[in-house]
Protein backbone atom coordinates (compact mmCIF):
# COMPACT_ATOMS: atom_id res chain seq x y z
CA UNK A 1 0.00 0.00 0.00
CA UNK A 2 1.48 3.43 -1.18
CA UNK A 3 2.61 5.53 1.77
CA UNK A 4 2.98 9.47 2.56
CA UNK A 5 6.74 9.60 2.17
CA UNK A 6 6.16 7.91 -1.34
CA UNK A 7 4.15 10.05 -2.46
CA UNK A 8 6.14 13.02 -0.49
CA UNK A 9 9.18 11.45 -2.34
CA UNK A 10 7.69 11.43 -5.78
CA UNK A 11 6.81 14.79 -5.82
CA UNK A 12 9.72 16.50 -4.20
CA UNK A 13 8.74 17.97 -0.98
CA UNK A 14 8.50 16.46 2.36
CA UNK A 15 5.51 14.10 4.20
CA UNK A 16 4.68 16.82 6.33
CA UNK A 17 3.96 19.24 3.64
CA UNK A 18 1.80 16.29 1.78
CA UNK A 19 0.21 15.80 4.69
CA UNK A 20 -1.27 19.59 5.54
CA UNK A 21 -1.99 19.62 1.65
CA UNK A 22 -4.34 17.11 1.16
CA UNK A 23 -5.90 17.89 4.56
CA UNK A 24 -6.60 21.57 2.81
CA UNK A 25 -4.53 22.68 5.31
CA UNK A 26 -1.99 24.35 3.23
CA UNK A 27 -1.91 26.44 -0.17
CA UNK A 28 0.86 25.68 -2.52
CA UNK A 29 1.94 27.26 -5.38
CA UNK A 30 0.28 25.97 -8.50
CA UNK A 31 3.17 23.78 -9.92
CA UNK A 32 4.00 22.05 -6.51
CA UNK A 33 0.02 21.02 -6.08
CA UNK A 34 -0.12 19.44 -9.19
CA UNK A 35 3.49 17.97 -8.59
CA UNK A 36 1.92 16.01 -5.67
CA UNK A 37 -1.49 15.96 -6.96
CA UNK A 38 0.02 13.45 -10.01
CA UNK A 39 2.02 11.64 -7.42
CA UNK A 40 -0.98 10.88 -5.56
CA UNK A 41 -2.61 9.68 -8.80
CA UNK A 42 0.49 7.64 -10.22
CA UNK A 43 0.77 5.81 -6.87
CA UNK A 44 -2.73 5.45 -5.92
CA UNK A 45 -2.44 6.80 -2.65
CA UNK A 46 -5.52 6.98 -0.65
CA UNK A 47 -5.70 9.83 2.06
CA UNK A 48 -6.06 8.87 5.27
CA UNK A 49 -5.95 5.51 8.18
CA UNK A 50 -9.99 5.65 7.96
CA UNK A 51 -10.08 5.84 3.95
CA UNK A 52 -7.86 3.07 2.99
CA UNK A 53 -9.50 0.69 5.64
CA UNK A 54 -12.53 1.85 3.44
CA UNK A 55 -10.99 1.70 0.18
CA UNK A 56 -13.22 -1.40 -1.26
CA UNK A 57 -16.52 -0.28 0.67
CA UNK A 58 -18.31 2.97 1.31
CA UNK A 59 -17.82 5.57 4.46
CA UNK A 60 -22.03 6.42 4.39
CA UNK A 61 -20.97 9.97 4.37
CA UNK A 62 -21.73 12.72 1.35
CA UNK A 63 -20.29 16.09 1.54
CA UNK A 64 -22.06 19.26 0.95
CA UNK A 65 -20.15 22.84 0.05
CA UNK A 66 -22.42 25.67 -0.05
CA UNK A 67 -21.42 29.46 0.12
CA UNK A 68 -23.23 30.13 3.88
CA UNK A 69 -26.06 29.88 6.16
CA UNK A 70 -26.32 33.55 6.74
CA UNK A 71 -28.20 33.66 3.01
CA UNK A 72 -32.09 32.00 3.75
CA UNK A 73 -31.64 30.64 0.68
CA UNK A 74 -29.33 28.37 1.75
CA UNK A 75 -30.07 27.75 4.96
CA UNK A 76 -33.50 26.15 4.02
CA UNK A 77 -31.80 24.60 1.08
CA UNK A 78 -28.93 22.59 3.94
CA UNK A 79 -31.81 21.96 6.08
CA UNK A 80 -33.87 19.92 3.43
CA UNK A 81 -30.84 18.37 1.68
CA UNK A 82 -29.88 16.86 5.20
CA UNK A 83 -33.44 14.87 5.09
CA UNK A 84 -32.55 14.18 2.00
CA UNK A 85 -29.43 12.45 2.92
CA UNK A 86 -30.59 11.15 6.10
CA UNK A 87 -33.59 9.15 3.71
CA UNK A 88 -30.78 7.29 2.38
CA UNK A 89 -29.10 6.31 5.42
CA UNK A 90 -26.21 8.78 4.96
CA UNK A 91 -24.76 11.12 7.14
CA UNK A 92 -23.61 14.39 5.92
CA UNK A 93 -20.23 16.41 5.91
CA UNK A 94 -21.37 20.43 5.60
CA UNK A 95 -18.58 23.15 4.71
CA UNK A 96 -19.76 26.21 4.33
CA UNK A 97 -17.10 28.89 2.54
CA UNK A 98 -18.98 32.68 3.44
CA UNK A 99 -18.22 33.04 -0.17
CA UNK A 100 -14.16 32.75 0.02
CA UNK A 101 -12.68 31.49 -2.78
CA UNK A 102 -10.08 29.46 -1.22
CA UNK A 103 -12.03 27.66 1.83
CA UNK A 104 -13.77 26.41 -1.45
CA UNK A 105 -10.76 25.01 -2.74
CA UNK A 106 -9.51 23.96 0.72
CA UNK A 107 -13.36 21.89 1.93
CA UNK A 108 -12.81 20.62 -1.66
CA UNK A 109 -9.72 18.83 -1.14
CA UNK A 110 -10.79 18.40 2.88
CA UNK A 111 -13.86 16.27 1.78
CA UNK A 112 -11.99 13.81 -0.36
CA UNK A 113 -8.97 13.57 1.94
CA UNK A 114 -12.22 12.28 4.34
CA UNK A 115 -12.93 9.90 1.78
CA UNK A 116 -16.85 11.18 1.03
CA UNK A 117 -18.61 8.74 -0.90
CA UNK A 118 -20.10 12.09 -2.84
CA UNK A 119 -20.03 15.48 -2.82
CA UNK A 120 -22.70 17.85 -3.57
CA UNK A 121 -21.14 21.55 -4.73
CA UNK A 122 -22.82 24.81 -4.89
CA UNK A 123 -20.28 27.21 -5.41
CA UNK A 124 -20.16 31.08 -5.00
CA UNK A 125 -17.43 31.87 -7.54
CA UNK A 126 -18.06 30.58 -11.26
CA UNK A 127 -14.92 28.11 -10.92
CA UNK A 128 -12.53 25.65 -8.97
CA UNK A 129 -9.52 24.31 -10.29
CA UNK A 130 -9.36 21.82 -7.38
CA UNK A 131 -12.66 20.28 -8.35
CA UNK A 132 -11.91 19.61 -11.47
CA UNK A 133 -9.06 17.71 -10.30
CA UNK A 134 -11.33 15.58 -7.68
CA UNK A 135 -13.64 15.08 -10.43
CA UNK A 136 -11.17 13.47 -12.23
CA UNK A 137 -10.09 11.45 -10.03
CA UNK A 138 -13.32 9.72 -10.05
CA UNK A 139 -14.84 11.24 -6.78
CA UNK A 140 -18.76 11.39 -7.73
CA UNK A 141 -19.69 15.39 -7.59
CA UNK A 142 -23.38 16.68 -8.40
CA UNK A 143 -22.74 20.40 -9.19
CA UNK A 144 -26.15 22.22 -8.05
CA UNK A 145 -27.11 26.46 -8.71
CA UNK A 146 -24.25 27.99 -9.71
CA UNK A 147 -22.49 26.36 -12.54
CA UNK A 148 -18.83 25.88 -13.05
CA UNK A 149 -16.41 26.59 -15.76
CA UNK A 150 -13.33 24.59 -16.38
CA UNK A 151 -14.70 21.54 -15.00
CA UNK A 152 -14.43 18.06 -16.92
CA UNK A 153 -17.64 16.20 -17.59
CA UNK A 154 -20.08 16.61 -14.55
CA UNK A 155 -23.53 15.99 -13.01
CA UNK A 156 -25.35 19.45 -12.89
CA UNK A 157 -28.57 21.03 -11.40
CA UNK A 158 -29.65 24.44 -12.04
CA UNK A 159 -33.44 26.08 -12.02
CA UNK A 160 -34.58 27.73 -14.86
CA UNK A 161 -33.06 31.07 -13.89
CA UNK A 162 -33.55 32.49 -16.90
CA UNK A 163 -37.52 32.75 -17.24
CA UNK A 164 -37.29 33.38 -13.37
CA UNK A 165 -36.31 36.78 -14.94
CA UNK A 166 -38.36 36.67 -17.76
CA UNK A 167 -41.55 36.11 -15.07
CA UNK A 168 -40.63 38.87 -12.78
CA UNK A 169 -39.95 41.81 -14.79
CA UNK A 170 -43.16 40.85 -17.13
CA UNK A 171 -45.10 40.85 -14.00
CA UNK A 172 -44.40 44.26 -13.23
CA UNK A 173 -44.59 45.13 -16.62
CA UNK A 174 -48.42 43.73 -16.57
CA UNK A 175 -48.71 46.14 -13.98
CA UNK A 176 -47.72 48.87 -16.38
CA UNK A 177 -44.36 49.65 -14.97
CA UNK A 178 -41.99 50.85 -17.75
CA UNK A 179 -39.04 51.82 -15.29
CA UNK A 180 -38.17 48.99 -14.04
CA UNK A 181 -34.17 48.50 -12.22
CA UNK A 182 -32.94 45.91 -12.06
CA UNK A 183 -30.67 44.96 -8.73
CA UNK A 184 -28.50 41.99 -9.40
CA UNK A 185 -26.26 39.41 -7.55
CA UNK A 186 -22.18 39.90 -8.94
CA UNK A 187 -21.68 39.96 -12.55
CA UNK A 188 -19.37 36.63 -13.07
CA UNK A 189 -21.95 34.33 -11.94
CA UNK A 190 -23.93 32.32 -13.91
CA UNK A 191 -27.21 32.43 -11.99
CA UNK A 192 -27.24 36.56 -12.40
CA UNK A 193 -26.02 36.50 -15.47
CA UNK A 194 -29.30 34.28 -16.84
CA UNK A 195 -31.36 36.50 -14.24
CA UNK A 196 -30.67 39.63 -16.28
CA UNK A 197 -30.79 38.19 -19.59
CA UNK A 198 -34.75 37.36 -18.87
CA UNK A 199 -35.47 40.49 -17.35
CA UNK A 200 -33.57 42.17 -20.49
CA UNK A 201 -35.61 40.08 -22.79
CA UNK A 202 -38.79 40.81 -20.99
CA UNK A 203 -38.13 44.87 -21.85
CA UNK A 204 -37.05 43.83 -24.92
CA UNK A 205 -40.33 42.42 -26.35
CA UNK A 206 -42.26 45.29 -24.44
CA UNK A 207 -40.52 47.27 -26.88
CA UNK A 208 -38.26 49.26 -23.85
CA UNK A 209 -34.89 50.24 -24.09
CA UNK A 210 -32.74 47.96 -21.99
CA UNK A 211 -29.79 50.58 -22.13
CA UNK A 212 -31.15 53.01 -19.77
CA UNK A 213 -29.31 53.60 -16.19
CA UNK A 214 -31.59 51.26 -14.40
CA UNK A 215 -29.39 48.62 -13.16
CA UNK A 216 -26.76 47.88 -10.51
CA UNK A 217 -24.41 44.83 -9.55
CA UNK A 218 -23.40 43.81 -5.82
CA UNK A 219 -23.64 41.11 -3.46
CA UNK A 220 -26.08 38.44 -2.91
CA UNK A 221 -27.10 40.27 0.52
CA UNK A 222 -29.07 42.49 2.74
CA UNK A 223 -26.35 45.23 3.08
CA UNK A 224 -25.97 45.75 -0.73
CA UNK A 225 -30.08 46.13 -1.19
CA UNK A 226 -29.75 49.07 1.82
CA UNK A 227 -27.23 50.80 0.19
CA UNK A 228 -28.96 50.42 -3.30
CA UNK A 229 -32.20 52.66 -2.34
CA UNK A 230 -30.03 55.72 -3.48
CA UNK A 231 -29.11 54.99 -6.91
CA UNK A 232 -32.16 53.44 -7.30
CA UNK A 233 -34.76 56.78 -6.44
CA UNK A 234 -31.93 59.30 -7.79
CA UNK A 235 -31.17 57.85 -10.92
CA UNK A 236 -30.89 59.54 -14.04
CA UNK A 237 -33.69 57.74 -15.27
CA UNK A 238 -36.62 57.88 -11.78
CA UNK A 239 -37.72 53.95 -11.36
CA UNK A 240 -41.34 53.06 -10.07
CA UNK A 241 -40.24 49.33 -9.76
CA UNK A 242 -37.13 46.73 -8.72
CA UNK A 243 -36.79 43.11 -9.60
CA UNK A 244 -34.29 42.05 -7.18
CA UNK A 245 -31.96 39.03 -7.86
CA UNK A 246 -32.27 37.44 -4.77
CA UNK A 247 -35.00 37.95 -1.55
CA UNK A 248 -31.71 39.16 0.80
CA UNK A 249 -31.25 42.09 -1.45
CA UNK A 250 -34.91 42.51 -1.89
CA UNK A 251 -35.45 42.61 2.10
CA UNK A 252 -32.84 45.06 2.65
CA UNK A 253 -34.20 47.63 -0.05
CA UNK A 254 -37.36 47.26 1.47
CA UNK A 255 -36.11 47.82 4.96
CA UNK A 256 -34.10 51.33 3.66
CA UNK A 257 -37.67 52.30 1.79
CA UNK A 258 -39.58 51.96 5.38
CA UNK A 259 -36.64 54.41 7.18
CA UNK A 260 -36.59 56.81 4.27
CA UNK A 261 -40.70 56.72 4.35
CA UNK A 262 -40.84 55.20 0.34
CA UNK A 263 -43.93 53.25 0.47
CA UNK A 264 -43.68 49.65 -1.11
CA UNK A 265 -45.81 49.13 -3.07
CA UNK A 266 -47.09 52.64 -3.45
CA UNK A 267 -44.15 54.49 -4.16
CA UNK A 268 -42.10 51.77 -5.57
CA UNK A 269 -42.91 48.15 -6.48
CA UNK A 270 -40.46 45.24 -5.12
CA UNK A 271 -40.04 41.62 -6.59
CA UNK A 272 -37.22 39.33 -5.34
CA UNK A 273 -35.88 35.83 -6.61
CA UNK A 274 -35.72 32.55 -4.21
CA UNK A 275 -39.09 33.00 -2.34
CA UNK A 276 -37.66 32.37 1.29
CA UNK A 277 -39.37 31.72 4.29
CA UNK A 278 -39.99 35.03 5.33
CA UNK A 279 -40.97 36.46 1.95
CA UNK A 280 -44.89 35.91 3.09
CA UNK A 281 -43.73 37.54 6.72
CA UNK A 282 -42.52 40.96 5.17
CA UNK A 283 -45.31 43.49 5.63
CA UNK A 284 -46.28 44.13 2.66
CA UNK A 285 -45.48 40.58 1.32
CA UNK A 286 -42.52 39.73 -0.90
CA UNK A 287 -43.05 38.66 -4.81
CA UNK A 288 -40.94 36.91 -5.61
CA UNK A 289 -40.07 33.76 -8.05
CA UNK A 290 -39.77 30.87 -5.91
CA UNK A 291 -36.59 28.34 -6.31
CA UNK A 292 -38.43 24.86 -5.47
CA UNK A 293 -36.35 24.08 -2.48
CA UNK A 294 -37.46 20.68 -1.43
CA UNK A 295 -37.11 19.46 -5.35
CA UNK A 296 -33.75 21.20 -5.92
CA UNK A 297 -32.67 18.89 -2.69
CA UNK A 298 -34.84 15.93 -3.43
CA UNK A 299 -33.36 15.69 -7.16
CA UNK A 300 -29.57 16.57 -6.14
CA UNK A 301 -29.44 14.15 -3.79
CA UNK A 302 -31.10 11.22 -5.93
CA UNK A 303 -28.58 12.40 -8.67
CA UNK A 304 -25.70 12.40 -6.52
CA UNK A 305 -26.68 8.78 -5.33
CA UNK A 306 -27.41 7.41 -8.46
CA UNK A 307 -24.02 8.59 -9.51
CA UNK A 308 -22.17 6.65 -6.49
CA UNK A 309 -24.14 3.51 -7.85
CA UNK A 310 -23.07 4.05 -11.23
CA UNK A 311 -20.29 6.01 -11.31
CA UNK A 312 -19.15 5.12 -14.85
CA UNK A 313 -22.84 6.49 -16.01
CA UNK A 314 -22.62 9.71 -18.58
CA UNK A 315 -22.66 12.62 -16.42
CA UNK A 316 -26.30 14.53 -16.58
CA UNK A 317 -27.71 17.96 -16.55
CA UNK A 318 -31.15 19.01 -15.16
CA UNK A 319 -33.11 22.41 -15.09
CA UNK A 320 -35.72 22.63 -12.80
CA UNK A 321 -39.03 25.12 -13.39
CA UNK A 322 -39.21 28.24 -11.09
CA UNK A 323 -42.92 29.74 -10.30
CA UNK A 324 -43.79 33.56 -9.80
CA UNK A 325 -45.81 34.09 -6.30
CA UNK A 326 -47.42 37.22 -5.86
CA UNK A 327 -48.10 38.74 -2.83
CA UNK A 328 -48.74 42.81 -1.57
CA UNK A 329 -45.13 44.52 -2.36
CA UNK A 330 -45.74 44.99 -6.16
CA UNK A 331 -49.17 46.72 -7.52
CA UNK A 332 -50.35 48.40 -10.57
CA UNK A 333 -48.43 51.74 -10.85
CA UNK A 334 -50.55 54.78 -9.72
CA UNK A 335 -50.48 58.29 -11.55
CA UNK A 336 -48.49 59.90 -8.89
CA UNK A 337 -45.69 57.45 -9.01
CA UNK A 338 -45.96 57.49 -12.90
CA UNK A 339 -45.41 61.32 -13.36
CA UNK A 340 -42.40 61.92 -11.41
CA UNK A 341 -39.42 61.26 -8.55
CA UNK A 342 -40.73 59.91 -5.38
CA UNK A 343 -41.74 62.16 -2.93
CA UNK A 344 -41.05 60.48 -0.11
CA UNK A 345 -37.29 59.92 -0.33
CA UNK A 346 -36.89 63.64 -1.22
CA UNK A 347 -38.64 64.74 1.41
CA UNK A 348 -36.83 61.86 3.85
CA UNK A 349 -33.09 62.96 2.05
CA UNK A 350 -33.38 66.79 3.01
CA UNK A 351 -34.10 65.44 6.67
CA UNK A 352 -37.51 65.27 7.00
CA UNK A 353 -38.43 69.16 5.26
Amino acid sequence: MTTLDEVARQSGVSPSTVSRYLRGKLALREETEQRIQDAVAALGYVGNASARSLAAQRSGVVGLVLPGLSNPFFAALADSIADEVARHDLSLLLCTTRDVRQREEDYTNLLEGQAVDGMLYLGAHPSNRRLGRVIKRGLPVVVVDEPQEQLPPVTTLTVDNFTGGFQATSHLLDLGHRRIFYLGGPAKLGTEHERRRGYSEALTRAGIDTSADLALSGSYTETFGVSALPHILTGKVQATAVFCASDHMALGLMSAAHVHGVQIPDDLSVVGFDDIQLAKYTTPGLTSVRQPVQEISHTAVEMLVSRMNNPAAAPEARTLPVELIVRGSSQRIGPAVADGPNSAWEKSSRGGR
